[in-house]
Parts: structure tokens; C-alpha cells; sequence
């Protein structure tokens, strides 16, 4: 019986600790809509690597995102806290990045794109070293162009 209610203890603590260590994508998800400015919401992704799995090397994560023409975007990152790490975001067409949140040495925590043509794009987090949090990225429609204007 001692056995037994050790083992309970021991896998309720073990339980406890991995829930603790869970991003709360809610309120991060409130976090980032408060911050949308003028932009209309489309979608938002979860940016949640898995720390456990060799902390020293370049993790990804890749989604796809359906951009329309003529449109103006802005992707926004929102961390679960102020001390997290910076995700490195880049969106690609096929093989070519035709927009990053890098600049320099700099890594901002938004980027905006407009579109020139309707299709899949991919869409990669990364990040190298040490990363610990977890962030969620919002994507907002910011403009919307007419068929006479940018010469699009």
C-alpha cells in the first residue's frame, strides 16, 4: 500500500511540474489581439518550441499562410514574457525569403509584407541557443489595395 501512495505522489508531482511549464495561449492570444493597431485580425499561430530536445541547436517550426494580392500585412509576434528570447521570423515564397523580422543585427518583434500575388507562402520560426518561453504570432490585414494603386 506504501508503494502505491508513494507512486501516486510521485506521478502527481511529476504531472504538476509539466503543467506548470505550459504556455497559458490564451491570455497570450488576448496579449497579442490588444495589440493589432488598426489591423484586422486573419489568424494567429502558436510559436512553442520543445526546449527539451537539444537547447543548443536551431529549432523550426513552418507553417503555411495563404496571402491574397494587393494586400498589405503585418505579422506580429507576442511574448508570454518580457525576459523570452527572440524568435526569428521568415516568410518565404518557394525557396525565396521575400520578408524576415531581421534587420541587421536587430530581431524585431514584427514585420509587415504586401502582397503581390495570391498563393501559399511559408512561414518559419527558428531560433538558436537557448529559448525557454513560448509566443504567439498574430496576423493582421492592414490595407487593402486597389487594382490602380502601388502599379500592382
Amino acid at each position: 500500500m506504501r508503494t502505491v501512495i508513494t507512486l501516486f505522489i510521485f506521478l502527481f508531482s511529476l504531472f504538476a511540474f509539466d503543467s506548470s511549464a505550459q504556455c497559458d495561449q490564451e491570455a497570450l492570444l488576448k496579449k497579442a489581439l490588444t495589440q493589432l493597431d488598426d489591423g484586422q485580425y486573419i489568424r494567429d499561430l502558436v510559436v512553442d518550441f520543445n526546449p527539451d530536445q537539444d537547447p543548443e541547436s536551431t529549432h523550426l517550426l513552418e507553417y503555411a499562410v495563404i496571402l491574397n494580392s494587393r494586400c498589405q500585412y503585418k505579422f506580429k509576434l507576442v511574448y508570454a514574457s518580457e525576459e523570452a528570447g527572440k524568435v526569428v521570423m521568415e516568410l518565404f515564397d518557394g525557396d525565396k525569403m521575400v520578408a524576415s523580422n531581421v534587420g541587421g543585427a536587430k530581431v524585431y518583434d514584427a514585420f509587415g509584407f504586401i502582397c503581390q500575388s495570391t498563393k501559399v507562402y511559408q512561414l518559419v520560426f527558428s531560433y538558436t541557443g537557448q529559448y525557454t518561453d513560448c509566443a504567439r504570432m498574430v496576423l493582421s490585414l492592414q490595407k487593402q489595395f486597389s487594382e490602380g494603386e502601388m502599379g500592382f
